[in-house]
Protein backbone atom coordinates (compact mmCIF):
# COMPACT_ATOMS: atom_id res chain seq x y z
CA UNK A 1 0.00 0.00 0.00
CA UNK A 2 1.02 3.44 -0.60
CA UNK A 3 -0.75 7.08 0.03
CA UNK A 4 -0.25 10.31 -1.84
CA UNK A 5 -1.94 13.62 -0.87
CA UNK A 6 -1.77 16.67 -2.89
CA UNK A 7 -4.04 19.95 -1.84
CA UNK A 8 -3.02 23.51 -3.35
CA UNK A 9 -4.33 26.65 -3.67
CA UNK A 10 -3.93 30.60 -3.65
CA UNK A 11 -4.20 32.42 -0.16
CA UNK A 12 -3.63 35.82 -2.07
CA UNK A 13 -5.94 35.35 -4.64
CA UNK A 14 -8.39 33.32 -2.39
CA UNK A 15 -8.18 35.97 0.48
CA UNK A 16 -8.23 39.84 -0.29
CA UNK A 17 -9.55 40.46 3.34
CA UNK A 18 -11.70 36.81 4.86
CA UNK A 19 -9.04 34.94 5.46
CA UNK A 20 -5.77 36.88 5.65
CA UNK A 21 -6.12 35.40 9.60
CA UNK A 22 -4.74 32.73 8.44
CA UNK A 23 -1.36 33.74 7.49
CA UNK A 24 -1.02 34.91 11.35
CA UNK A 25 0.15 32.38 13.55
CA UNK A 26 -1.20 33.63 16.52
CA UNK A 27 -4.93 33.36 15.42
CA UNK A 28 -4.51 30.08 13.06
CA UNK A 29 -1.64 28.10 14.66
CA UNK A 30 -0.19 27.05 11.50
CA UNK A 31 -0.35 27.50 8.04
CA UNK A 32 -1.54 25.22 5.29
CA UNK A 33 -0.34 22.12 6.63
CA UNK A 34 -1.80 22.21 9.89
CA UNK A 35 -5.25 24.63 8.01
CA UNK A 36 -6.16 21.65 5.53
CA UNK A 37 -2.86 19.34 5.50
CA UNK A 38 -4.13 17.89 8.72
CA UNK A 39 -7.22 16.69 7.17
CA UNK A 40 -5.40 14.82 4.57
CA UNK A 41 -3.38 13.16 7.74
CA UNK A 42 -6.06 12.15 9.54
CA UNK A 43 -7.61 10.71 6.41
CA UNK A 44 -3.95 8.67 5.43
CA UNK A 45 -4.39 7.74 9.31
CA UNK A 46 -7.59 6.06 9.25
CA UNK A 47 -6.65 4.21 5.85
CA UNK A 48 -3.16 2.74 6.85
CA UNK A 49 -2.71 2.97 10.16
CA UNK A 50 -0.25 4.97 12.50
CA UNK A 51 2.54 7.09 11.20
CA UNK A 52 6.06 6.26 13.37
CA UNK A 53 8.14 8.64 11.50
CA UNK A 54 8.16 11.82 9.04
CA UNK A 55 10.63 13.59 6.89
CA UNK A 56 9.72 16.92 5.53
CA UNK A 57 10.69 20.00 3.56
CA UNK A 58 8.97 23.09 4.63
CA UNK A 59 8.80 26.83 3.26
CA UNK A 60 7.71 29.90 4.61
CA UNK A 61 8.22 32.23 1.99
CA UNK A 62 8.81 35.24 3.90
CA UNK A 63 5.29 34.67 6.15
CA UNK A 64 5.41 33.89 9.61
CA UNK A 65 3.53 30.42 8.85
CA UNK A 66 4.26 27.56 6.22
CA UNK A 67 2.88 28.06 2.78
CA UNK A 68 4.22 24.85 1.40
CA UNK A 69 5.56 21.60 2.73
CA UNK A 70 6.46 17.95 1.63
CA UNK A 71 6.05 15.36 3.79
CA UNK A 72 7.05 11.63 3.72
CA UNK A 73 5.27 9.71 6.25
CA UNK A 74 6.34 6.19 7.02
CA UNK A 75 3.44 4.01 8.79
CA UNK A 76 4.03 1.08 11.83
CA UNK A 77 2.86 -1.43 8.68
CA UNK A 78 5.55 -0.28 6.89
CA UNK A 79 3.81 1.58 4.11
CA UNK A 80 4.54 5.08 2.79
CA UNK A 81 2.53 7.93 2.13
CA UNK A 82 3.29 11.46 0.47
CA UNK A 83 1.85 14.66 0.96
CA UNK A 84 2.32 18.29 -0.92
CA UNK A 85 0.51 21.37 0.42
CA UNK A 86 1.07 24.75 -1.26
CA UNK A 87 -0.84 27.90 -0.61
CA UNK A 88 1.09 29.01 -3.31
CA UNK A 89 0.06 27.63 -6.87
CA UNK A 90 -2.25 29.45 -9.22
CA UNK A 91 -4.15 26.62 -10.05
CA UNK A 92 -6.26 24.91 -7.32
CA UNK A 93 -5.34 21.10 -6.90
CA UNK A 94 -7.03 18.51 -4.18
CA UNK A 95 -6.21 14.82 -5.03
CA UNK A 96 -5.66 11.84 -3.08
CA UNK A 97 -4.98 8.37 -3.75
CA UNK A 98 -4.36 5.12 -2.00
CA UNK A 99 -2.46 2.35 -4.64
CA UNK A 100 -1.69 -1.60 -3.32
CA UNK A 101 -1.06 -4.74 -4.68
CA UNK A 102 -4.98 -5.00 -6.13
CA UNK A 103 -5.11 -1.75 -7.75
CA UNK A 104 -6.10 1.87 -6.35
CA UNK A 105 -8.69 4.51 -5.27
CA UNK A 106 -8.34 7.91 -6.67
CA UNK A 107 -10.12 11.04 -5.62
CA UNK A 108 -9.57 14.30 -7.24
CA UNK A 109 -11.90 17.83 -6.04
CA UNK A 110 -13.37 19.60 -7.50
CA UNK A 111 -13.20 18.11 -10.88
CA UNK A 112 -14.77 14.85 -9.92
CA UNK A 113 -17.64 13.89 -6.95
CA UNK A 114 -16.46 10.71 -6.86
CA UNK A 115 -13.80 8.11 -6.23
CA UNK A 116 -12.17 6.17 -9.06
CA UNK A 117 -11.54 2.52 -8.10
CA UNK A 118 -9.14 0.47 -10.61
CA UNK A 119 -8.65 -3.12 -9.71
CA UNK A 120 -6.56 -4.61 -12.71
CA UNK A 121 -8.53 -3.68 -16.20
CA UNK A 122 -11.42 -3.00 -14.19
CA UNK A 123 -12.39 0.79 -13.52
CA UNK A 124 -15.68 2.05 -11.68
CA UNK A 125 -16.42 5.24 -10.13
CA UNK A 126 -18.01 5.19 -6.52
CA UNK A 127 -20.00 8.40 -6.56
CA UNK A 128 -20.32 10.80 -3.74
CA UNK A 129 -22.93 13.40 -2.71
CA UNK A 130 -21.25 16.96 -3.77
CA UNK A 131 -20.93 19.66 -1.05
CA UNK A 132 -20.38 23.65 -1.35
CA UNK A 133 -17.64 23.04 1.13
CA UNK A 134 -15.13 20.47 1.34
CA UNK A 135 -15.49 19.79 5.61
CA UNK A 136 -19.42 20.83 4.81
CA UNK A 137 -19.67 16.87 5.78
CA UNK A 138 -17.30 16.33 8.74
CA UNK A 139 -19.25 19.57 10.31
CA UNK A 140 -22.52 17.88 9.71
CA UNK A 141 -21.32 14.37 11.08
CA UNK A 142 -19.93 16.17 14.47
CA UNK A 143 -23.76 18.11 14.68
CA UNK A 144 -25.18 14.94 14.31
CA UNK A 145 -23.10 13.12 16.60
CA UNK A 146 -23.42 16.01 19.59
CA UNK A 147 -27.50 16.23 19.17
CA UNK A 148 -27.71 12.23 19.09
CA UNK A 149 -25.13 11.45 21.79
CA UNK A 150 -23.12 9.06 19.72
CA UNK A 151 -18.89 9.25 19.56
CA UNK A 152 -17.84 10.71 16.40
CA UNK A 153 -16.30 8.93 13.98
CA UNK A 154 -12.89 10.57 14.52
CA UNK A 155 -12.11 11.36 18.20
CA UNK A 156 -9.74 13.75 20.28
CA UNK A 157 -7.34 10.75 20.50
CA UNK A 158 -6.69 10.72 16.44
CA UNK A 159 -6.81 14.78 16.42
CA UNK A 160 -3.89 14.53 18.69
CA UNK A 161 -1.97 12.18 16.77
CA UNK A 162 -2.70 14.46 13.91
CA UNK A 163 -0.53 17.33 15.71
CA UNK A 164 2.00 15.53 16.85
CA UNK A 165 2.70 14.17 12.89
CA UNK A 166 2.66 17.87 12.21
CA UNK A 167 4.54 18.62 15.45
CA UNK A 168 7.24 16.49 13.53
CA UNK A 169 7.21 17.56 10.10
CA UNK A 170 7.74 21.17 11.68
CA UNK A 171 10.87 19.78 13.43
CA UNK A 172 12.31 17.46 10.26
CA UNK A 173 12.44 20.77 8.63
CA UNK A 174 14.29 22.76 11.12
CA UNK A 175 16.60 19.86 11.55
CA UNK A 176 16.91 18.33 7.98
CA UNK A 177 16.47 15.00 9.63
CA UNK A 178 13.94 12.18 9.56
CA UNK A 179 12.26 12.34 12.98
CA UNK A 180 10.55 9.61 15.26
CA UNK A 181 6.54 11.34 15.78
CA UNK A 182 6.73 9.48 19.44
CA UNK A 183 9.89 12.35 20.13
CA UNK A 184 7.04 14.67 19.57
CA UNK A 185 4.85 13.28 23.07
Amino acid sequence: MAGRAAVAGNINRESQSALRWKLDPALSGGGFLMDVGSHRIELLLYLLGDVTSVSAFVDYSSHQVDMRSSLLLRFATAEFAVGAFSWVTQTPIDEFEIGGTRGRAFAQLPVGNGIVVQEGATTRVIEAEPHISTHAGLIQHMVDAIRTGKPPEVDGEAGMRVQQIIAAAYRSARENRTVLVDEER
